[in-house]
């Protein structure tokens, strides 16, 4: 069993791609459509093979002079090929064109089956009662009891007509006469038949209304599902990344840490020999106390300003506050003093006028520590170490942070990738989190943009650009609020 349906699968797969397929967009058509072509392919071959058997007939009529049914060949031939034509149509997306037609071809077969041997042939009967059906299926309920009243209008007229002997039946077929009684019984047949289609059908439609609410509610819901989980990857990545940010930020500084323990022992030192000086002079010589305490003085405040910039890398993050750029710049360029020393990179500062911004110090902080370090890596096996130039400038209410090297620059093909999250060509001491962090800070805390131009064996330029905002987002709205609610002088 399972080799010969092996064997008619691919032949059954054509002939339904070939004759049955639906070629409609909406479910409803392609099930009519479907039906459609599944009837006329059986009335086809039920017509192919009573043709056959009258061609037998005929064949055995002229040469042996058997009896024959009557039906003229060509007559049959002519129905035959109205069918095949209907199922070109439907192939061809005229699928209601070929509903209708077939529903007046196989009304005009009956019709004309009920005029020569009367309305009660049971062959009429049962072409009727499938007229009556396939309108019902092939377009609504209310083609089926058209169709009902057309047949039962039909009928009627051609007893009525036959009992005024204006037409007669060939009625040999039977005992008794057609009377009026038989074809009201008829009628009512009929029209039951199309209730109960009726009744079918609604119920159908009803089922497939309920079928597509429930479809749409459940793409709905998976569609709120979807949107859901996009959400909570978006907060949990968002999370992830500033957890991520937050320790790249830490391990930047451990790596500093060694540079700053070794600018605040240098000032330990000269105050700890300052006083040592003090302590020898203070029996001898005035001018050398004076000047010793001066050092120590001076150290002490040069440790005081390394250990608050310390502090302030230590603090939280969510602090704002009206800070200085020019300040932040230079902390951030004397938190890294032993490192460009030992890199022996001089860094050049252009700063203007003061300016001051509102915002979070500490991110402002990160996001230079992070370009001029990496402007510091790019100096690595090369010879010659240029200054790295960092300018602050104003133009149109914005502020321009600048910072220039003269290193080993960026390759061309890797350029648009470089503040992707993870993306480092630094195999052994990045982990890839610098740049995106800059990036993600410059648009999310200071509502600017950075943009960097580089040329491999050259050097690179990053510019970080950022309105100036001079206080807190709720005081402008306060203030807006207040000129708002201003009255203008009447003179």
């Amino acid at each position: 069993m399972k080799k010969i349906y092996s064997y008619l699968a691919p032949y059954a797969s054509s002939f339904y791609q070939l004759l049955l397929r639906p070629l409609s967009t909406d479910e409803d058509s392609q099930r009519k459509e479907l039906i459609l072509n599944i009837i006329l392919c059986g009335s086809i071959s039920f017509l192919a093979t009573f043709e056959a058997i009258l061609i037998v007939e005929w064949i055995n009529w002229i040469f042996f002079k058997e009896s024959y049914l009557g039906i003229p060949l060509y007559s049959f031939t002519l129905i035959y090929f109205s069918f095949v034509i209907l199922l070109i149509l439907s192939r061809h997306g005229l699928f209601r064109l070929a509903s209708f037609l077939l529903l007046i071809l196989y009304y005009t077969g009956a019709t004309y089956s009920a005029y020569r041997w009367g309305p009660d042939l049971y062959q009429v009967i049962l072409i009727y009662a499938l007229i009556i059906i396939m309108s019902s299926i092939l377009f609504d309920s209310r083609v089926g009891f058209l169709s009902t009243l057309i047949i039962a209008i039909t009928i009627i007229s051609f007893t009525i007509l036959n009992g005024h002997g204006l037409i007669s039946f060939a009625q040999a077929w039977k005992k008794d006469q057609t009377e009026i009684n038989d074809v009201v019984e008829f009628s009512l047949t009929y029209l039951m038949i199309s209730f109960i289609s009726w009744l079918s059908n609604r119920e159908i439609t009803k089922s497939l209304k309920r079928a597509r609410r429930s479809e749409g509610a459940l793409q709905e819901q998976n569609k709120n599902l979807e949107q859901i989980v996009t959400e909570r990857t978006s907060e949990l990545r968002q999370l992830q990344a500033e957890k991520m940010a937050e320790l790249y930020r830490f391990a930047e500084f451990g790596r500093l840490s060694s540079g700053v323990f070794h600018d605040l022992i240098n000032p330990l030192s000269a105050v700890s020999a300052n006083l040592n000086n003090l302590d020898s002079a203070v029996y001898s010589e005035l001018p050398l106390v004076k000047e010793s305490v001066n050092r120590a003085v001076v150290a002490a405040n040069r440790m005081e300003n390394f250990v608050q910039v310390v502090k302030k890398q230590l603090k939280q993050t969510e602090t704002y506050e009206l800070f200085s750029l020019n300040e932040q710049i230079n902390e951030v360029i004397l938190l890294l003093g032993y490192k460009t020393k030992t890199e022996g990179v001089e860094i050049i500062f252009w700063p203007p006028e003061k300016i001051e911004v509102w915002g979070n110090p500490l991110r402002l902080q990160q996001v230079v520590s992070n370009l001029i370090c990496n402007a510091l890596d790019s100096y690595e096996n090369l010879e010659e170490k240029l200054p790295i130039e960092i300018r602050l400038e104003t133009t149109n209410g914005l502020a321009a942070i600048t910072v220039a090297d003269r290193g080993c620059g960026i390759k061309e093909d890797i350029l648009g990738k470089i503040f992707d999250p993870f993306f480092t060509t630094k195999q052994q001491k990045g982990v890839g989190l610098g740049l995106s962090t800059i990036k993600q800070i410059t648009k999310k805390d200071l509502h600017g943009t950075i943009q960097v131009t580089s040329k491999e064996g050259i050097g690179s330029v990053f510019c970080l650009t950022f309105p100036i905002i001079n206080e807190s987002p709720k005081n402008q709205q306060i203030n807006s609020q207040l000129s708002s609610q201003e009255t203008p002088f009447v003179k």
